[in-house]
């Protein structure tokens, strides 16, 4: 008989977690194509992925520093985006803090985990998990198109729309694999 693998109390806000994050991503193509309520889904998208966020952060029995700088680069980031959206004073300094936050995360969060120095010590190329190759790829690909699309939709330069599309399907695709098919 094998072992259950354990999870933890903080794992259920994944799942509204990633829909906030949906609901962002629909924000930021609805204002990139200049649809309407735009604004609410930024609004709703940034406010709930700051409060699940915030009930994941303090469910976690056992908090490290990273924990916090994560925390607070949520919470930087839904104050910038509410500031920005209905044009309040303070966005210069809120931009600088939420820059700040990142660099820290990606300085103490990032670099670990692709040289192979967070949990497991390894990384996804050194383990050979293709699954977890081919869903960063798919991150990649469709995060690399929805960027893409946003400059040419900016610049005015044909194909903005396909690219736009194309990046939504398969960061669509890759949300749904990655939630029916990961094991909890």
């Amino acid at each position: 008989m094998e072992p259950k693998a354990q999870v933890h109390e903080y794992a259920k806000f994944s799942t509204p977690i990633s829909i906030a994050v949906a609901i962002l991503v629909i924000g930021i193509v609805l204002k990139i194509m200049h649809w309407p309520f735009s604004e609410w889904f930024l609004l709703i998208g940034s406010g709930g992925l700051a409060f699940f966020y915030l009930l994941r952060f303090l469910s976690k029995p056992q908090k490290v520093f990273l924990d916090y700088v994560k925390l607070s680069l949520v919470i930087a980031f839904s104050i910038r985006a509410v500031v920005v959206l209905f044009h309040l004073p303070g966005k210069i300094i809120v931009s600088i803090i939420f820059l700040a936050l990142l660099g820290l995360f990606v300085i103490m969060g990032g670099m670990p985990y692709l040289i192979g120095e967070g949990e497991d010590s390894k990384t996804a190329f050194e383990s050979k998990n293709y699954a977890v190759l081919i869903k960063s790829g798919l991150v990649i690909v469709g995060a690399t198109s929805i960027v893409l699309g946003a400059i040419f939709k900016i610049m005015h330069w044909p194909g903005a729309g396909p690219l736009l599309v194309v990046g939504l399907v398969i960061t669509a695709a890759w949300a749904i694999v990655d939630l029916l098919f990961t094991k909890k």
